[in-house]
């Protein structure tokens, strides 16, 4: 597992975070976001996406 520290710094605000050298086998992977917040805190994330690196 490889992790990323994502934190909320005000509305409206995006972020890019990076997680590099991940392992794909089989020609895939599973990807999991988990978030802790206190109530009434909401966020979203997005566009994942995947690059080869060489």
């Amino acid at each position: 597992m490889q992790t990323a520290d994502i934190q909320n710094t005000k509305w409206n605000e995006w972020h890019t975070f990076k997680i590099q050298d991940i392992e794909v086998e089989n020609g895939t992977c599973t990807v999991g976001v988990a978030m802790e917040a206190g109530p009434g805190t909401w966020g979203s994330l997005d566009n994942f996406e995947f690059y080869r690196q060489e």
